[in-house]
């Protein structure tokens, strides 16, 4: 689709958007759970596939303050949701063996900002992650706990546009090893107690052009 976002799935949830102190805050609750769809051809190879769904799903919410239209755009927001992307597991039944989907519950407080500076965009993010480690000492190697990014973008004549942007992720390691615990981390943008990387990106816009 021409849209990322439209390749995600949606869910139901209920908003509250309230003006406060020159910006707004939005309560979000979210009282469905609807897991990433997966490619489903492991059955085939003889295993059982089994979903460990969490507790309480319909408790998941976010908040969300934001002040913009200043020389500062800046907002805060805060989730505690079930993660959405699985952690494999895999056990043996008493026949054969069974690949459990877990989902944990997922913490995050993050923040950005965005400003000018001359000719300059520059944007700012940063998010930190707690996860409910029940039941993950043996299914993970590392998991995330901080995320931050810095951008910066200009436009030109002939609606030319550049964006850089460095990107920094950190982990940290539960202990656990083994060949599906260093995937499940792997899925999860863990496979690196640091890691850092950057992005560059020139666009040519052109008459009708979305």
């Amino acid at each position: 689709v021409d849209e990322e976002e439209d390749n995600r799935r949606g869910l139901a949830s209920l908003s509250l958007n309230v003006p406060l102190a020159a910006g707004t805050l939005g309560v979000h609750w979210l009282p469905e759970f609807r897991p990433t769809i997966l490619p489903q051809v492991l059955p085939q190879q003889g295993l059982v596939v089994t979903e460990i769904r969490p507790q309480h799903s319909e408790r998941g919410f976010a908040a969300r303050y934001e002040r913009f239209g200043e020389k500062i755009d800046w907002s805060v927001t805060y989730s505690s949701a079930p993660g959405r992307t699985p952690l494999f597991g895999l056990s043996r039944s008493a026949t054969r063996p069974v690949l459990a989907l877990r989902y944990p519950w997922l913490k995050m407080l993050g923040a950005d900002l965005a400003t000018t500076i001359g000719k300059y965009g520059l944007r700012f993010e940063a998010a930190g992650y707690d996860y409910d480690r029940t039941g993950l000492a043996t299914v993970i190697t590392r998991l995330p706990r901080f995320a931050a990014t810095l951008g910066v973008d200009r436009s030109f004549s002939g609606q030319w546009s550049v964006i850089v942007q460095a990107a920094l992720r950190v982990s940290k390691h539960t202990g656990e090893t083994g060949a599906f615990a260093a995937r499940n981390a792997t899925v999860q943008g863990a496979w690196r107690d640091v890691t850092f990387g950057s992005f560059a990106r020139v666009r040519k816009g052109f008459s009708g052009d979305r």
